[in-house]
């Protein structure tokens, strides 16, 4: 079950500045200021989760690196020729597989995470490819055979998303090998180049168990991870809502400009207090089925609210609804 409700997939949606001479299946690779370039991921495409691609000066970062090692390879390349520089550093924002399974492509790199994220990496992966493997060809199945009987142009576009996620999942089964990373931060590193300093900052969970974002003073561009999602219905079974809430006001805080989410398109801070929103709805939710004493069988009948409505990925509002209700009257 984690390997498929924790991820969310985006949809090209183009803005801002296309990185010139750059084509790709996987990503559309969008320039954010010189050197800064966020790779938002296509549907269809392998990479799943979106990236950041950071010149330092001498040196580049990666930041998240994808699903597929073979959309990693596109990221590399790409980040490589987009800075004119070797990627020196990747950073994975958090445990789940779509921001960690191109590790292994990134040969010679430092692979920064927190603590707790490379303890879940090492105890959880090698189970979770081994249920992969024997799911996907069904899920697959299932996907094609929703595009073909679709007619919703809404829905065939996440039919097609989760498509491509199922093909990417089943592709780094043939390659993939558990690259773990080898510099651990549990609070915050600043890596300072030629050309400009970053800042790696953990919080602790939100998201996940343990979240990592990065953030660009000069610039005052963010890279957010999982923690904030544009357009879509964020995955929250395994979250710890006020962490994040209190996560993501510390990020609105640092004033960003630009906020690149872990899926969905470039935004502004205002999307920082729509994720804000989004979670005090839940929150509110689940205090009044605890006061109720909701049965669990009857979860399925509480509506998402209106206001979301349109967000894409609907079906991560009841599995998500259900976990965190189990949580607080195991209480």
């Amino acid at each position: 079950m984690r390997g498929l409700f924790s991820l969310v997939f985006s949809l090209t949606l183009v803005s801002g500045l296309t990185a010139q001479g750059y084509s790709s299946v996987h990503f559309e690779y969008r320039q954010l200021a010189d050197g800064v370039f966020a790779a938002i991921h296509k549907t269809g495409g392998y990479g799943i989760c979106n990236a950041g691609i950071v010149s330092l000066g001498k040196e580049t970062l990666v930041f998240d690196c994808c699903l597929s090692p073979e959309a990693a390879r596109d990221l590399k390349k790409a980040a490589e020729e987009l800075t004119g520089n070797q990627v020196k550093y990747v950073v994975n924002s958090h445990y789940h597989n779509d921001h960690v399974r191109g590790n292994q492509v990134f040969t010679g790199a430092r692979i920064i995470a927190t603590t707790r994220t490379r303890a879940l990496m090492e105890k959880l992966s090698a189970a979770e490819v081994e249920d992969e493997k024997l799911s996907v060809d069904e899920r697959l199945a299932d996907a094609a055979f929703k595009i073909a009987n679709e007619e919703d142009t809404t829905r065939m576009a996440e039919h097609q998303l989760w498509l491509g996620y199922y093909q990417s999942m089943k592709s780094s089964h043939a390659e993939y090998k558990l690259t773990l990373p080898d510099y651990l931060v549990d609070d915050s590193l600043s890596l300072k180049g030629k050309k400009r300093s970053v800042q790696l900052i953990s919080k602790g969970g939100g998201h996940s168990e343990s979240d990592m974002i990065m953030w660009l003073p000069a610039e005052k561009i963010l890279f957010a991870g999982d923690l904030v999602f544009i357009g879509f219905h964020p995955w929250f079974g395994e979250a710890d809502i006020p962490g994040w809430l209190s996560y993501l006001q510390y990020m609105k805080r640092l004033g960003p400009a630009v906020v690149v989410p872990g899926h969905g398109d470039t935004g502004k801070s205002a999307d920082i207090d729509e994720m804000s929103g989004y979670l005090t709805s839940v929150e509110t939710i689940l205090a009044e089925m605890v006061r109720n004493k909701i049965p669990v069988n009857r979860i399925g009948a509480i509506h998402v609210p209106e206001k979301y409505n349109s967000l894409y990925f609907r079906n991560f509002f009841t599995p998500g609804l259900t976990l965190q209700y189990q949580k607080k009257i195991r209480k």
